[in-house]
Formats: structure tokens, sequence, C-alpha cells
């Protein structure tokens, strides 16, 4: 599921970075990027399906290993995409593969196998660009926030008000259980909230202060406010792509009711009761990408199962549900530092 990059942080500093062929703003939230990365790895897929189905009739040995070899790592990549490890060897090794395949080509390959390396050279750019942005998404924002209240901290150090003291410890004290929450990827939300009192109470109780300690107030509350809007931007992503897997899993099952494999009606069976044990784990704030991939790889069973001579509807949902899942694991992971 790719979603429409409209969202933005409300940020005077704000800025385009254009990317070959897309343009992403340089603070895009959280879960446009997990969006991306999403989308770059489906992308990846099909680019190496497409070769495979091309390159198939030479027959080559050396060029199919190159194939299978790309399969490995781009399935390495995702793997550390959706465990929260990072992808750096691994992206560089498809990077690499990448290139022995173009070598091993030569030259003399037809036009559209040409365009076709092409396109898989600019995805795995576009998803190693992409990872490292989502890397910092966040994590920058949490930063960010931090920075600003040490900032106030120092600058309100000499405050002798007790209720200013105890408003800037109260700051200090939520952003920590945010830190704490963020880090251990549990929900943020009550924590944030109570930040954002804490600084609501400063700002009522600081009288005829300095212009530098009213913008450092300023400056943080900005800070906290766009936190919080990303914090919650991404689990609205989390819970859209986890609905849309869903939707896709009951069209699967209508799709696939007069199929007669045994196999098959146990793999919706199982395909479904996982997706309903993963949504209780989101709700509960415990899903890890972990999680996701257990679903997927009920997924890839009941594609196996279902063979090469499945319907086109069928096909589509597969791979809609492949990728929305991917989405989810993303988007899971994201949301920890």
């Amino acid at each position: 599921m790719t979603l429409p990059l409209t969202a933005t942080k409300h940020s005077p500093s704000l800025s385009v970075e254009q990317l070959d062929e897309r343009t992403l703003p340089s603070a895009a939230p959280t879960f446009v990027l997990a969006a991306e990365v999403a989308r770059d790895v489906t992308e990846l897929r099909s680019d190496l399906q497409g070769l495979k189905t091309s390159l198939a009739p030479t027959g080559n040995a050396t060029v199919t290993a190159d194939l299978a070899t790309l399969n490995t790592n781009l399935t390495k990549v995702m793997t550390d995409i959706t465990t929260g490890v990072s992808a750096t060897a691994d992206i560089n090794a498809l990077s690499a593969a990448q290139a022995t395949l173009t070598t091993d080509l030569g030259s003399s390959v037809s036009g559209s196998v040409s365009r076709q390396l092409r396109e898989l050279s600019r995805d795995v750019t576009e998803l190693n660009r992409d990872l490292t942005r989502l890397g910092d998404g966040l994590a920058g924002q949490l930063t960010d926030v931090q920075q600003a209240a040490q900032s106030l901290t120092t600058a309100l150090a000499s405050n002798t008000n007790s209720a200013v003291v105890a408003d800037v410890a109260a700051i200090n004290s939520s952003l920590t259980a945010v830190t704490n929450d963020l880090t251990a990827g549990t929900s943020a939300s009550a924590d944030l909230n109570t930040l954002l009192r804490a600084e609501t109470r400063l700002n009522s109780d600081l009288h005829h202060v300095s212009s530098s300690v009213r913008r450092d107030l300023n400056d943080l509350r900005q800070e906290t406010r766009e936190l919080v809007s990303d914090v919650a931007m991404s689990g609205r992503f989390v819970n859209l792509s986890l609905s849309a897997a869903q939707r896709q899993v009951q069209l699967l099952g209508r799709f696939l009711a007069s199929n007669t494999n045994a196999a098959v009606a146990a793999d919706l069976s199982a395909l479904g009761t996982s997706l309903t044990s993963l949504r209780g784990m989101i709700s509960a704030g415990t899903a890890t990408g972990a999680d996701v991939n257990a679903v997927s790889t009920v997924l890839n069973t009941l594609t196996t199962d279902l063979g090469t001579s499945v319907s086109p509807a069928v096909r589509v949902q597969l791979n809609l549900l492949a990728t929305n899942l991917t989405a989810l694991a993303v988007g899971i992971e994201a949301m920890q530092v």
C-alpha cells in the first residue's frame, strides 16, 4: 500500500529533496518514509521477477546464479528492515550482486533487459537512500525534542520560582518516559500527552522572562507537537496497513472458496489466525517486525501450495498482501528508535 505523499510536518524549515523520479520533503514524516521503503522493496521484487522471466531463455548458468544471489541478498535486506537490524552490509551486497549480473550479461543484451537492469540499479539506490532517511526519522525528531528541553533547562537553571522548578522537572521526567517508550517500541501516547501538559503549565507559570527563554520554550513546544504528530501518523499507517491486509485475506478466502486443495484451505485458516493474533499484539503495543514476518511465512506457504496456475485476481491479492505486510513490518519497526 503506497500512501499519498501529501502529509508533511508543519515546520518553517521544511525543504524539498529530489530523489530521481520522486520528490519528498527533506523532513518527511516517518510513515511516509516507511511507505517509501515498502514500495522500494516491492519494486525490487518486481525487478528481479521481470529479469528472471526475461533471462530464462538464455539458460546461462552464471546468470542464473547471479539472479539467485540477488534474490538471497534481497531476502536478507528485507529481514534486516523488518527486524530493526542495520541493512547496510546486505544493501551493499545487493548492489554488488546487481553489478556482477550486469557485468556477466555484457553489453550485448536486449534493450528491454538493459532497461530492467537500470531499473534494478535505481531501485537499489532508492532503497538505500530511503532506509537512511527512515533511520533518522523518529529518532531524529526525538533528539530535537531532547535538545530543546536541554536548552530550556539550562536557560532556567537559575530560576528559583518553585512552580517553574517543578514544571521543568516534570518536563524532563515525562521526556525520559517518552524516550523509554520509543526505545522499547511501546506506546508513547500517554507520556507524550503528559509532556505536552507539563509544557503548557510551564508556559503559564513563566512570567517576566527574557525573549531567549520564551523562544526556547516555544521551540520545545513546537518540536514536541511535531513528534506527537509523527507518532500518531505512524500509528495510523500501521493500522491502515493492517486493515488492508485483513481485507486482502478476506478476498483471498472468497476467491479460493472453491479450491479443493486441503493444504490451501489449511493455509488460509492459518493466515487468518496469524493475522488476528498480530492484530491483538498491535493493539497491546507489543508487536514487532518479526511478528509480521511470521504472517508472511504463512503467506509464502500459501503461495507455494497454490502453485503458478492461479487466477489473475488471486495473484493480485497475493502480491498486495505481501506488499502490505512489508509496509506493516517497516511501520512497526520505524516506531522504535
